[in-house]
């Protein structure tokens, strides 16, 4: 990931991390928020993807673009409404939490609204 960011740096390319299931997903802004940490300073060159039709995405934004400000790097977010409803419902049913989704597309497209004018 480091040889990647380190090319696209030298090309002045971006490097647009995808966003994955929830289970998958912490590991994946971990990672990305580090090389966001190490190459965003002067421009934005890495994105972390974030997935409007999770309850959680305002929180996430919100602390990611706090973490980014106290730390003195830009925050590079790519908004997208999401990929895995289907399978998200149903590990949550499957495993007796609560679903991570907004009920109904209109909650999805009200937060990517929302959040895509500070972005």
């Amino acid at each position: 990931l480091v040889l990647l960011c380190n090319r696209a740096v030298e090309l002045d390319a971006k490097i647009l991390v995808d966003a994955e299931q929830t289970y998958f997903q912490p590991m994946i802004d971990f990672y990305a928020n580090k090389m966001m940490a190490r190459y965003n300073h002067e421009r934005v060159h890495v994105f972390n993807t974030y997935q409007c039709y999770l309850k959680s995405t305002p929180s996430q934004l919100i602390y990611d673009a706090d973490k980014a400000e106290v730390l003195g790097y830009k925050l590079g977010a790519k908004l997208v409404r999401g990929a895995y409803m289907e399978q998200e419902r149903q590990r949550a049913l499957d495993l007796n939490y609560e679903d991570p989704i907004y009920p109904d597309k209109a909650h999805t497209n009200s937060v990517t609204t929302t959040w895509s004018k500070y972005f």
